[in-house]
């Protein structure tokens, strides 16, 4: 019988290990915060192309295998209470993908050479490619994601990465 608290445990440190991959390519210098800004502002070292690519599919990859491994726990579970919350689980995963890839496919549409999305069940991190933002980018930005991904606007970060 497979434990969901070791799954669950497993699919928690894949999405740590996502966060840090993010970290260390994207360096944290300066951050902006101002009141009336629903997210926050960052621009900082270039990223090339080739980055936003191996990111997306360093995200990918850790995705498919946490859903893996989640099916595989639902298919040993016994118990319907908890193999109901493992399906919530799965499908929340499934959620959070398709909101990263319409989000990305929305703000290339809008302009932009290329974006990465990150997308939690209560946190999104968006890195958009270009040199800044405007005020009324950032506005716009966090309310698309905000209507796509149901995270409020106060949890989203938004970064400008040329």
């Amino acid at each position: 019988m497979i434990c969901w608290n070791k799954w669950k445990r497993y699919i928690g440190l894949g999405c740590l290990l996502v966060m840090l991959l993010v970290s260390t390519v994207v360096i944290w210098q300066s951050e902006t915060k101002e009141e009336s800004l629903p997210a926050m502002v960052q621009t900082e070292d270039v990223i090339k192309t080739d980055d936003y690519i191996e990111l997306r599919i360093a995200r990918d990859r850790h995705r498919s295998e946490a859903r893996e491994l989640l099916a595989q726990a639902i298919e040993a579970e016994e118990d319907k209470t908890v193999r109901r919350e493992k399906q919530t689980a799965l499908w929340e995963s499934d959620k959070n993908r398709q909101a990263e890839s319409e989000i990305e496919t929305i703000i290339k549409a809008r302009g932009f050479d290329d974006a990465l999305v990150f997308c939690q069940s209560d946190s999104a991190t968006v890195i958009v490619r270009t040199d800044s933002l405007m005020r009324e980018e950032v506005i716009e930005l966090s309310s698309l994601i905000e209507r796509i991904s149901g995270v409020k606007k106060e949890h989203i970060l938004i970064r400008a990465k040329p």
